[in-house]
């Protein structure tokens, strides 16, 4: 297995096709039937659902792709990291978070307002999130507390933004948009769609299904775009958080879930030992006085 396999694989399952995979790629499509046969031969399992010459990604799919997502972002990680080492400098303000979404607007507004400082964003899931922390080459994380180890937070400085709960985003025609809030009991066994966004919203939600005796919903899990474009023609309700509805939620009708036990508190993260440049300061200071709805 080799970086160009797990490209080959992540382009896939994003396109549907071997054809349009190989067309971004610029390289055959016999050459990435090959790559995926010999992916799926290593890992003794089937990666994708074959219908005609549409792919589409099994369980085991899903699976892999979160890992294959950490892998070529680590990559690219450690690339850009050994580039500002060979220049002794930092370019920009480099931001990780758990829930990229939640912040879109926050990310866009303070680009806008400052087009000469570089911005850069990257989601980490929970788990990547060691006692250690993160990569030192962010300069801030946006996180629930729930997310961040107990070490790695005693070695931070933070700032509260706000408190968030689970809710559901959809078509304001789709049945549940009747509602203005959401029981356990009517989500129960229902399919919802996730945008492998927020990972630990999940697991938090599920489990406060269990904490009632309740199936959880079922879940299908698409990227971030292709969930919330199913969601725009009806097919269906994304998890979210009430801090969901931003600029690229319009249309769409946001509903809170009634699960008091998965509300969780939302910080900005930076080390105590990291020296804040100019820059960092500046955005700082914008976070702290942005209006949250």
């Amino acid at each position: 297995m080799d970086v160009n396999q797990l490209r080959y694989f992540k382009a896939v399952a994003e396109y549907g096709t071997i054809s349009a995979a190989a067309k971004v790629l610029f390289i055959t499509p016999p050459a990435i039937s090959s790559s995926m046969a010999a992916l799926e031969e290593e890992l003794d399992t089937k990666l994708f659902r074959r219908t005609g010459n549409r792919l589409a990604l099994n369980r085991q799919g899903e699976i892999f792709l979160e890992y294959v997502n950490f892998i070529l972002n680590s990559v690219s990680d450690a690339k850009t990291e050994l580039r500002e080492s060979l220049t002794d400098r930092k370019n920009g303000i480099v931001i990780a978070s758990t829930s990229a979404n939640i912040f879109a607007d926050l990310f866009s507004d303070f680009s806008i307002a400052n087009p000469r400082i570089p911005l850069s964003t990257s989601t980490v899931r929970p788990r990547d999130i060691t006692a250690a922390g993160i990569n030192t080459r962010f300069s801030f994380l946006f996180a629930a507390e729930t997310d961040v180890p107990d070490p790695f937070a005693t070695d931070c400085d933070s700032i509260f933004l706000f408190k968030d709960s689970p809710a559901l985003l959809m078509h304001p025609k789709h049945p549940l948009a009747r509602c203005s809030s959401l029981s356990p009991e009517k989500l129960s066994g229902k399919p919802l769609l996730w945008p492998r966004i927020n990972y630990g919203l999940k697991e938090l939600f599920t489990s406060g299904f269990s904490a009632r005796n309740l199936p959880p919903p079922t879940f299908s899990s698409h990227n971030y775009m292709t969930a919330f474009c199913l969601a725009a023609k009806g097919a269906g309700a994304v998890l979210v958080t009430e801090h969901s509805n931003t600029t690229l939620t319009e249309g769409l009708v946001l509903r809170p879930v009634d699960l008091p036990s998965c509300r969780r508190n939302y910080r900005l993260y930076w080390r105590k030992n990291r020296i804040l440049t100019q820059e960092d300061l500046l955005f700082l200071e914008y976070v702290k006085e942005y209006p949250f709805s």
